[in-house]
């Protein structure tokens, strides 16, 4: 039998509007997807199973899917971009852990509305929250939802549209929805190109998998240069920053731009497109659909037909001031992946990561994240992550001191 790796993907585009609770697997056959490989690219079979086997057992510590989603087989379209720059997953979490190496701070970061009251505190334009559910903690208030009844009103409530909603500590979108509005003739919740949630379907999902706390915001309108391209959906850049000696620094951007029935703009979503960016003036230098041998660019945007190549991102220097500046606030949490959106009248933090996918950047530039700058801002970080343990180690071999009176 054919050997086969198992990847991750996503419901197909035009499906139902619903809560995707995970990234569903697929397996794809590892032999076949290098003899098609060969086939295009001109390399030998043997050659290519010794090419990822090096990046495989390398620092980078790729894995096969993400050799195709990067596309390190495509010598062409690396243009000479060094192969070991590039990481995987398993590699990531080893920079996670160095960058961002006091624990302690990760569960602020990952609570959505601690992280969204600490950097509204400070000035930072934030989305507001509007309501939470939660069936398993907490005392009445005017904001709080907490039983079946209380859901229902809310959604019922036209006040409340356009609604988005999240998972209080969710990532990539999952268990993310959005929805246009409520229609009473079918008792459905209205999302995206006219389609419908029944509203007791969302409440029991919800009650099912998110009763520890599910977040609602309105949904912000984009500005109109980007509903120009993509319609009424936010297009947020991800904005990779380090804190280093120096000050932060912005280290990569992409901007991931939703499509078809996608209402979040996350990659891993068919459909939905990458930009790559320059990082000067957030002109748009190439936008990409898919990944692997399935990835093709794209000039114009394909529900739109908007031209996307030489677009210029809307308030592109107060999205970088704002990842800089924010950078500043948890100096404790020196790599962040931020998703910020422009807007009309601005800009807007939509989110933070303490974990970002390092991934993203890599396949928009085709050119890994170890390069000589983020290299040298994990040696920093590993020689503090030293002298703070020693710090520890030496606080605690202090004699306690007795109170007295």
């Amino acid at each position: 039998m054919e050997p086969a790796v198992e990847i991750k993907s996503a419901p197909e585009v035009g499906e139902a509007l619903s809560i995707d609770i995970a990234r569903p697997t697929q397996s794809i056959a590892l032999l076949t997807e290098l003899q098609q490989i060969a086939a295009a690219t001109g390399a030998s079979y043997l050659g290519l199973i010794r090419d990822y086997a090096k990046l495989a057992f390398g620092p980078g510590k790729i894995a096969f899917d993400e050799y195709l989603a990067l596309r390190l087989y495509d010598n062409q379209f690396l243009a000479g971009a060094d192969k070991r720059a590039f990481v995987g997953l398993e590699a990531s979490r080893k920079i996670w852990l160095k960058a961002n190496y006091q624990l302690a701070f990760y569960s602020l970061v990952e609570n959505k509305i601690a992280a969204t009251a600490l950097f509204a505190a400070y000035g930072f334009p934030v989305i507001p929250t509007l309501a939470l559910f939660c069936n398993q903690v907490g005392r009445q208030t005017p904001d709080l939802l907490r039983d079946d009844d209380e859901l229902r009103h809310f959604l019922m409530d036209s006040r409340n549209f356009p609604l988005f909603g999240k998972p209080l500590d969710g990532d990539q979108s999952l268990g993310s929805a959005s929805f246009d509005r409520y229609d009473a003739t079918s008792d459905s919740l209205i999302g995206a190109r006219g389609t419908e949630t029944p509203l007791e379907v969302y409440i029991a999902e919800l009650k099912t998998h998110y009763g520890s706390g599910y977040l609602f915001q309105h949904r912000m309108r984009p500005h109109a240069a980007v509903r120009a391209i993509c319609g009424e959906r936010l297009a947020t850049v991800r904005a990779l920053t380090i804190l280093t000696k120096a000050g932060p620094k912005l280290q990569r951007a992409c901007w991931k731009i939703p499509a078809g029935n996608n209402a979040a703009d996350n990659f891993w979503r068919p459909g939905n497109l990458l930009a790559q960016l320059d990082l000067a003036s957030g002109r748009v230098l190439r936008v990409i659909r898919g990944v692997g041998t399935s990835a093709e660019e794209l000039l114009h945007h394909p529900d739109t037909g908007a031209p996307m190549v030489g677009t210029v991102i809307p308030h592109w220097r107060e999205i970088v001031d704002l990842a800089l500046e924010g950078a500043k606030v948890l100096p404790d949490v020196t790599l962040i992946g931020w998703d910020i959106a422009p807007v009309d009248g601005g800009v807007v933090l939509v989110e933070l990561n303490h974990t970002p996918d390092l991934k993203l950047p890599q396949i928009a530039d085709a050119r890994g994240i170890m390069d000589e700058t983020f290299k040298k801002f994990l040696a920093e970080r590993e020689q503090h992550a030293e002298e703070w343990k020693r710090r520890m180690r030496a606080s605690a071999r202090k004699p306690m001191v007795e109170m007295r009176a």
